[in-house]
């Protein structure tokens, strides 16, 4: 984190438009600090489409709000052509895949940090794989920021060594927080018209949550059914055998028509 002349901090944040990441801007927006976003491109199609028009929304309301107190800067969009390759965060990306099917895009947010040191990451207590990768095996420190507030960072000395080369660069700011109760204070700050904006599925059915995703199921069952449409959550209460009609599709091409019929009225 850097000051300027006028003793701001800057808070440099991995932003993705997503429920988590936009809470954490929503947080800032309430402290004198400078706020600098970034987006890592990963060639998702409408994912991305999807996570950017929420950010462009959601920074204009932001913005606009009289209780914001921030500088929030222009969301930096960094290319795929622009990644960053380091072997010693993939031999402990590939090791984390592996044990808890870790997405693709820890690998490159890892090595992004690795040059952006204190970037923060807004991993949340819930189910999902990154976090339930710190949990196992990271040991953590609590700092508390006057002027940011408390976050956490990884005690090298006592966590696991692939876990260090993972995730050693990153501040987590709401890792103790769930879903609800990230809710709660949003409430308390007027947030919830850009809360209601936030996207957060990778694959999307007529540019609405599918329910299905890792990240559907996670909100899902971390108490955010008002997030989806009926049809959505239909296709989450018959998740299991949706995945086998889909399997069967690829081997028998005649089952798709019946397969839409079912799950994409």
């Amino acid at each position: 984190m850097a000051h300027t002349q006028d003793n701001k901090k800057t808070v440099e944040i991995l932003w993705t438009g997503g429920y988590d990441s936009t809470f954490r801007i929503v947080q800032l927006s309430k402290l004198p600090v400078i706020v600098k976003p970034y987006y890592l491109q990963d060639n998702r199609g409408i994912c991305e489409e999807m996570e950017l028009l929420a950010v462009k929304k959601i920074t204009e309301i932001i913005k606009n709000k009289p209780g914001t107190q921030c500088d929030l800067l222009d969301l930096e969009i960094i290319p795929i052509n622009k990644r960053i390759y380091d072997s010693e965060i993939t031999r402990a990306y590939n090791k984390f895949k592996e044990q808890f099917g870790l997405g693709s895009q820890y690998e490159w947010l890892a090595c992004f940090a690795k040059i952006h040191p204190g970037i923060e990451l807004s991993l949340e207590n819930c189910e999902s794989p990154g976090s339930s990768a710190l949990k196992k095996y990271v040991a953590l420190k609590t700092i508390n920021d006057p002027q940011t507030g408390k976050y956490s960072i990884l005690d090298e000395e006592k966590s696991q060594k692939d876990a260090v080369v993972l995730f050693k660069d990153y501040h987590f700011p709401i890792l103790d927080l769930t879903k609800l109760e990230m809710k709660d204070e949003y409430i308390r700050y007027g947030c919830e018209d850009v809360m209601n904006l936030t996207w957060f599925c990778f694959t999307p059915v007529n540019r609405e949550p599918c329910g299905l995703c890792n990240p559907c199921k996670i909100t899902i069952n971390e108490g955010l059914r008002w997030r989806f449409s009926p049809a959505a959550l239909k296709r989450n209460r018959y998740r299991r055998i949706y995945k086998t009609l889909k399997h069967i599709c690829v081997i028998w091409p005649n089952a798709v028509n019946l397969f839409r019929k079912v799950f994409r009225k």
